[in-house]
Order: C-alpha cells, then sequence, then structure tokens
C-alpha cells in the first residue's frame, strides 16, 4: 500500500463514522456569497482569563455556541456569542494545538501545528479533559513538505476538509469529501489525495479558515496581511475585509488575528492573540 494510499484509509476510518448525509442537512439551502463591504466590527471582547495563545475559533451549530483552541497551555475553551466562558477542556499531551473546526455530529477536528498532523476528538457536554490517545489522528508529514506549519482548518460535507500551511509556501491543502466517502477498507491506490489546493493568495501568511456552506467559500484569514477573504473553490477572491484599523477606521485593533468562524446567522468570529474576540455583523 502507498504512503498517500495509508492516509487516504486512516482518514476514512474516522470520517465515515460521520454520515455526510445527515452533516449536509444542517446546511442552509439559501446561497447567497458573502459581501464584506455589508459588515462591520459588532462586538469586540478581551477574554480576561485567558491570558495568552488565543489561536482558532469554531461554530457547533448543535449548541449553538463557540470552540476556541489555544496552543500553549493546550486547551479547548466553549464560550457563548458573547465571549461568555463556559467551561474549559484541557488537551493532555498534546502538542501546539493551533487550528480547530466542527464536522458535526460532537466531532471536531484540531490541528497540532509542529507535529503536522490533524486529531480527531469527541466533545460531549460532559467533557474535560481529552487525551491524545484517545483522539483519532492522522499525519500530513508524507504529503506536505518538511517545513509546513499547520494553522487553520476547515471541513465542509460538500466539499471536505481543507487546512492552511501558515508559510513557505502559504498555502490550502485540499482533501475532497468526495473522496473520502468512497474510500473502502481496501483501497489500494488513489493517486494523489492531497493536492496543493490553494497557494498563489495575494496573502503574507494564512493563519485561519472556515468554510461557509450557505455561501459555497471558504473564509481565509492573515494575520501578516490583516486581512480576511472570501473566496471561491478556484482562489477568486469575492469579498475582502481589511482589519487594520487605518488612519480613519473606527476598527478595534487586534493585534494578531488567528482564526475566524461564521454562525448560522452570518455572523462572523474572529480570534487572536493574546486573548481578543471580534465579531463582524451584516448590517
Amino acid at each position: 500500500m502507498t504512503t498517500r494510499s495509508a492516509l487516504a484509509v486512516c482518514i476514512f476510518t474516522f470520517i465515515s463514522a460521520l454520515s455526510i448525509t445527515s452533516l449536509a442537512s444542517q446546511s442552509d439551502p439559501k446561497r447567497t456569497g458573502i459581501n464584506f463591504s455589508q459588515y462591520q466590527v459588532s462586538f469586540q471582547k478581551t477574554l480576561t482569563t485567558v491570558p495568552d495563545n488565543l489561536s482558532g475559533i469554531a461554530y457547533n451549530s448543535d449548541t449553538d455556541s463557540l470552540f476556541a483552541i489555544i496552543n500553549n497551555p493546550e486547551q479547548i475553551i466553549e464560550l457563548d456569542k458573547q465571549g461568555k466562558i463556559l467551561r474549559q477542556i484541557a488537551l493532555n499531551r498534546f502538542v501546539d494545538t493551533e487550528g480547530i473546526t466542527y464536522f458535526g455530529q460532537g466531532h471536531f477536528a484540531l490541528t497540532q501545528e509542529r507535529q503536522r498532523s490533524v486529531s480527531v476528538v469527541e466533545i460531549t457536554s460532559l467533557t474535560r479533559s481529552i487525551d491524545v490517545d484517545d483522539a483519532k489522528q492522522f499525519n500530513l508529514k508524507p504529503a506536505i513538505d518538511n517545513n509546513a506549519r499547520l494553522e487553520g482548518i476547515a471541513w465542509s460535507p460538500q466539499s471536505g476538509l481543507f487546512v492552511a500551511n501558515e508559510h513557505s509556501a502559504s498555502e490550502i491543502i485540499h482533501l475532497p469529501s468526495t473522496l473520502i466517502s468512497g474510500l473502502g477498507p481496501h483501497a489500494t491506490d488513489h493517486g494523489n489525495i492531497m493536492p496543493r489546493f490553494l497557494d498563489n493568495l495575494p496573502l503574507d501568511d494564512i493563519s485561519g479558515l472556515n468554510f461557509t456552506d450557505q455561501a459555497e467559500q471558504l473564509l481565509v484569514l492573515s494575520d501578516e496581511s490583516r486581512e480576511l477573504l472570501a473566496i471561491d473553490a478556484d482562489g477568486t477572491i469575492h469579498s475582502q475585509f481589511n482589519l487594520s484599523p487605518g488612519w480613519f477606521s473606527f476598527n478595534p485593533y487586534l493585534e494578531q488575528p488567528e482564526g475566524v468562524t461564521m454562525d448560522n446567522h452570518g455572523l462572523i468570529y474572529i480570534v487572536g492573540e493574546p486573548n481578543n474576540l471580534l465579531v463582524l455583523a451584516p448590517q
């Protein structure tokens, strides 16, 4: 079995347990593109109980709450939409956790930057800690360069899994859901299952990702460029939001934007180091 085929089987093992059909039913059938000219900052909060290293965020449509990830000490915090911390979940023996996305049915995927790996964990209402041995993990080292630094991660039941490599080169790696759902336990050769998806965006880095099935667009966040882009599957930029305060802008200063997500009502949540939450709302 080839290295890429083995990787495919590993991915299939945990994702096939989730019903792609049931996940797809959560999507809003209304398909409207994101237009950032209709958005403005509606809320900002400093999470004083988080001292540092707030790195990624995901919206859980089942609980209507936010799950943010911290890279050191490694943990997940659940928040309400006003930024109130509901609980903290310790990530025991995880390393440098940077990105988080929600699969559905209580399952989340996390990136470990230096490990160049993705871990899938289950979080119930009773979860207070997760040990690395309880996570289902696949290693992206066979499919990416040695200098890769994994940051953002996004999941779409229709389009698949997207993982961002922060630097050198800044790129988005894509694994289609059709390929995932079509694999069997005895798969032997499926070619290049981890193609480079996008590597030519006008950004200095990529720090966060979120796929919105409502608009069929990928949100791409850049810390160094201080930009939030809405792009389609071809990488065409449909809209962009500048996060710099600027000379005449009333936007609050977000020191280091690291993660982005969108809820079912079109509200966009951005977290940044050390401990900031910013909300963009359509007007």
